[in-house]
């Protein structure tokens, strides 16, 4: 029996370990989503295209495939305590350094710091949240994830409200600094890992003979591709905005709340709806609502439809990786800290590799045409699931069949 499922409160309950959870992830989400609406304005300052912008996106992609191969080994060496506040503060550093720095060299340094150190603070507290809640962890992760979304939406408000006041898009990024000194000042004393012992080896712990399981796999597979969906709208939606739909720079910037503001709607109705429907069902249905409006998006004749499908895609979107980590958790239980690395392993890949593409494809036919990415990652996303739902059937009739 696992850590978490012996000890498993009986209610939920949202204690200071559990906001320090949340808030440290919307932390993270705050700056990881400001890359996207800022790109416009670096590219405008820096004087770079698409595809040297893409490298940002890459570097914090790479940032976070590094930190998912090593993560839960450093987890483990030092302590998640000490592991997630040297996180924490190499996060906001290298926001800083995205802000500030005069050449592109620096905020690609910058954006690889991002993912690594956002990473490493992600494996490590929600591997946290997940042995803390036990049983209840579906709830924690979707309520958290509710939370990254919403400072998501509040990273393209700022960002676009900060140019137009006259402070500039830098003044967006330093909340983040003022956050992570409210985080330090209410929460140093928190503790981490409650439930796992001082000096446990994190990188091993439950790892056991077999491994993570096939089913494990399957699901992340579909992170891996719900993701590459996710985050070509968030790096890329800006500028289709501004120069396929026609929005003004900060317009287009200010448009993308729109997408992280449905992630919040999809997320907080998802957080409710899956104790009465099937995570597979409701995965189904957030992967066709997810195409529907990347169509609208992408085809509408004026730029307020544009808007409209970009809301649709985001509502569609939202609940896709929640849903399917809660159940690669579930398919590897007493293995929170490696099964969680290995997601950001798949999820960081996933960044890395598409969205540097849908950059080098508008470098040579345009950023409208070379959205038209996404919809072999949504297909190739819907048939993963279906794949997975029918393994997952096999693998219990088959055990029944044993038991009997």
């Amino acid at each position: 029996m696992s850590i978490a499922a012996s000890t498993a409160p009986a209610t939920f309950v949202r204690d200071r370990a559990t906001w320090l959870a949340y808030l440290a992830v919307g932390l993270f989400a705050f700056l990881q989503s400001s890359l996207g609406p800022v790109m416009p304005f670096l590219r405008a300052d820096l004087g770079f295209g698409y595809a040297l912008a893409s490298l940002h996106f890459s570097a914090m992609a790479l940032g976070m495939v590094a930190t998912g191969i090593v993560g839960a080994r450093i987890a483990g060496r030092w302590g998640r305590s000490d592991a997630f506040w040297r996180a924490a503060a190499g996060l906001v550093v290298s926001g800083l350094l995205v802000m500030t720095s005069p050449v592109a060299a620096g905020t690609i340094l910058g954006a690889f710091g991002i993912g690594a150190c956002g990473a490493l603070l992600a494996i490590t507290i929600q591997a946290n949240l997940a042995e803390q809640h036990g049983a209840r962890r579906a709830q924690a992760i979707a309520e958290l994830n509710v939370l990254a979304s919403a400072c998501a939406v509040g990273a393209s408000v700022a960002v676009g409200a900060a140019e137009r006041t006259g402070i500039g898009w830098r003044g967006a990024l330093f909340l983040a600094v003022v956050a992570y000194v409210g985080i330090v000042v209410g929460f140093r004393r928190v503790k981490i890992n409650p439930m796992v012992p001082a000096g446990t080896n994190l990188g091993a712990h439950g790892r056991g003979r077999r491994g993570l399981p096939r089913a494990f796999y399957a699901y992340a597979a579909v992170i891996s591709l719900g993701v590459s969906v996710e985050w070509c709208m968030v790096f890329w939606g800006a500028d289709f905005l501004e120069k396929s739909a026609g929005l003004a720079r900060a317009d287009a910037a200010s448009a993308m709340s729109a997408f992280f503001l449905a992630m919040v709607v999809g997320r907080f109705a998802g957080s409710r709806l899956a104790a009465r429907v099937a995570s597979v069902t409701l995965l189904r249905t957030a992967l066709l609502a997810t195409a529907a409006g990347f169509l609208v998006f992408w085809l509408a004749p004026v730029a307020a439809l544009s808007v409209v499908g970009l809301f649709l895609t985001g509502l569609g979107t939202a609940n896709v990786f929640p849903f399917t980590y809660t159940a690669a958790l579930d398919a590897a239980p007493g293995q929170p800290d490696v099964a969680s690395a290995r997601l950001t392993v798949c999820g960081g890949s996933a960044v890395l590799i598409i969205p540097l593409i849908l950059g080098l494809m508008a470098d040579v036919v345009g950023i409208e045409w070379a959205f038209g990415i996404v919809l072999p990652l949504l297909a190739g996303a819907l048939g993963t699931v279906l794949v997975a739902e029918r393994r997952t059937r096999i693998g219990a009739a088959r055990a029944a069949h044993a038991a009997a």
